[in-house]
């Protein structure tokens, strides 16, 4: 969470209309005290922000400090990620599945291959959904698997910073960017973050499947899904239930993942990058009739820049999208 980047605030008021001209002189004066206290308030909190207050009904731009002046988002950018992530119509959920490719002898419970683990860009995998998983997996009758367990992370390229740190990894993220993610990254609960997430989920599913008296043969790894895999299980989570953390919370490695998530949904080639997925936040923000620079899904970048009279505007129109009232 990086509250110290929130140097750009965003006001938006919704102000009713006045139907008569003596309520329209007290609106213009309450307009002119409005403007001038926040103009003394953004003065004393120092530092080069803006802000900008519209009329929720008209867009009418009520006060305003620098408001045309782009500037680094920093957190306020979460905004444009996930108002992006809602406007999409193809995905409502990120979903982690169980799959394989290998047969499966029904009387000895012997699964002659590797079990894949494969990550559909969920930044909130967490031990109790893995766990789902697990079960499944055992209720399907396999008791040995003379594979290796096989982590699936290729729906995103490798890179597991953003381009603040030229892809490298971002303590700033708090986690390992990756379509596959078990607790952000780690291969334990409350454990160090991995360089390599879908390797370490791998591990951390294999631990799993062994405790509850599986025998595996191979050593875990990451890798791809064969063609023609059989689907065994799959646990989700909600478009909405990841939008909220990332809003609630200024979550941003979700924030990340996320942006690689809708260069995966627009269609993009894979594996889905950083890049593609500011691109389509860009378009986003664009059919909205709203211009916005995004270089990552986060704000942690100072170059995904954008005024804080367009993020109004942004704000103001996806509260009319039927998506945003969902």
């Amino acid at each position: 969470m990086t509250h110290r980047r929130l140097a750009l605030p965003l006001l938006i008021a919704l102000l009713a209309l006045p139907a008569s001209a003596q309520a329209s002189d007290r609106t213009k004066n309450t307009d002119k005290t409005l403007r001038a206290d926040l103009v003394r308030l953004a003065k004393a909190a120092g530092g080069t922000g803006g802000f900008t207050v519209l009329d929720g009904a008209t867009g009418r731009v009520v006060a305003e400090s620098g408001g045309n002046t782009a500037r680094p988002l920093g957190s306020t950018a979460k905004l444009l990620t996930t108002g992006a992530a809602l406007l999409q119509r193809r995905v409502t959920h990120l979903s982690t599945a169980a799959l394989t490719a290998a047969p499966l002898d029904p009387a000895t419970g012997t699964l002659g291959g590797d079990l894949i683990l494969r990550g559909g860009g969920d930044p909130l995998l967490d031990v109790a959904r893995l766990q789902q998983v697990a079960d499944e997996v055992q209720a399907r009758g396999i008791k040995v698997i003379t594979g290796a367990v096989v982590g699936d992370g290729s729906a995103f390229d490798a890179l597991t910073g953003g381009p603040a740190t030229s892809g490298a990894f971002d303590l700033n993220f708090a986690g390992s960017i990756g379509a596959l993610t078990y607790e952000r990254g780690r291969q334990a609960q409350d454990g160090p973050l991995q360089p390599d997430p879908a390797r370490a989920a791998a591990y951390r599913f294999d631990d799993m499947l062994e405790a509850r008296g599986l025998r595996i043969r191979g050593t875990p790894r990451a890798g791809v899904t064969p063609a023609g895999a059989a689907f065994i299980w799959a646990v989700s989570t909600s478009r909405g239930t990841v939008v909220k953390d990332i809003n609630k919370v200024s979550d941003d490695f979700a924030a990340e993942v996320l942006a690689k998530d809708l260069a995966v949904w627009s269609g993009a080639p894979q594996p889905a990058t950083t890049a593609e997925g500011a691109a389509v936040i860009r378009a986003a923000a664009r059919r909205l009739g709203v211009t916005v620079s995004p270089v990552d899904g986060s704000g942690v970048d100072p170059a995904t820049k954008g005024s804080t009279r367009q993020m109004a505007r942004f704000v103001r129109r996806l509260r009319t999208t039927p998506a945003f009232a969902r």
